[in-house]
């Protein structure tokens, strides 16, 4: 006997880690230079290994960028960046985070002027 299956697959959301919505500005840096410029941009979402972007320009894919909110500095590459209303919708995947500490004096590592704990935090 012959059997006939159909299914609908919502290809918008095929995600292995939940999202979780954001709506907080943040800064780009779109090249690891001493002197490169920094880009407002808005986070959407996060995951586990990834932050959603909407950002001004077009980012060129694969490439490291960084970033910078109030709390943390973000390591990441750009995954996709893709045409979305007034600009542009980009993910970035993380590749290391570090996280703003209380006491800037603590920790003489290099992030100590800017109040960031060197203490690498991965998320996994």
């Amino acid at each position: 006997p012959d059997y006939l299956l159909s299914f609908h697959c919502d290809d918008s959301e095929r995600r292995r880690e939940q999202r979780f919505p954001v709506n907080q500005p943040g800064w780009l840096v779109t090249s690891l230079e001493p002197d490169a410029p920094q880009v407002l941009v808005l986070l959407r979402d996060i995951s586990r290994n990834g932050v959603g972007l909407e950002v001004p320009d077009l980012l060129v894919l694969h490439v490291p960028v960084v970033l910078k909110t109030v709390e943390c500095l973000v390591f990441g590459t750009v995954q996709y960046c893709d045409p979305f209303e007034f600009g542009f919708k980009a993910g970035l995947h993380i590749d290391e985070t570090f996280f703003r500490d209380g006491n800037k004096h603590a920790d003489p590592e290099q992030f100590r002027a800017a109040g960031f704990s060197a203490r690498a935090k991965r998320i996994q």
